[in-house]
């Protein structure tokens, strides 16, 4: 810790009295490794520091003491920190549920083939709109005149690029619904 602290105005009792930020994260490789696609100025200046440590010294070094050499707050680096885990934790976990999705896929239609297969045959039916999905209920109010209809709020923090990468496929679907009872109609 002398070696990382030496040639700085910080002491070790700054770094022992400093908010425990490595506390909050017993795996400091994992929030690390999120914490290197954050963009706030608290992450990339953490980031900075930590990298210029010597390997070894790393695990040693407690949070605390980088944040405090690379002149960042505790509370706003905490927040990066957090915020950076948050995604990076639902990003994996996206990941292995897009990667495992074909095999229950195939679990379900498998099962949906067996007399006790009535729950997944009836939710495969829906899931490829076979059957009408059920709808809650709802509230038309009608008010006389020429109304603009307000924009969808797509939620905090959606943007515009997620879905490029995962487009809504619900337009799609009905697409296809239209198309097969096209087909059906047609005489033959």
């Amino acid at each position: 810790m002398l070696r990382f602290l030496k040639g700085t105005q910080i002491s070790s009792s700054q770094v022992e009295t400093a908010p425990n930020i490595s506390s909050v994260f017993p795996n400091r490789k994992s929030v690390i490794e999120a914490l290197r696609f954050s963009q706030e100025p608290e992450a990339i200046a953490f980031l900075q520091v930590y990298d210029e440590t010597p390997e070894r010294d790393r695990k040693q070094i407690p949070f605390e003491a980088v944040a405090l050499k690379a002149g960042v707050g505790s509370a706003p680096l905490l927040g990066a920190m957090m915020l950076a885990f948050q995604s990076y934790q639902a990003q994996k976990s996206a990941a292995l549920v897009m990667g495992e999705h074909p095999s229950i896929v195939a679990a379900s239609v498998k099962f949906a083939k067996k007399s006790r297969g009535i729950q997944d045959r009836k939710m495969l039916h829906e899931a490829v709109r076979f059957l009408p999905t059920p709808k809650g209920s709802s509230i038309n109010f009608n008010f006389p005149g020429d109304q603009e209809k307000p924009e969808a709020d797509e939620g905090p923090g959606t943007e515009p690029e997620f879905y490029n990468l995962f487009p809504d496929i619900s337009q799609k679907q009905e697409e296809w619904q239209r198309d097969r009872t096209k087909l059906l109609e047609e005489p033959k």
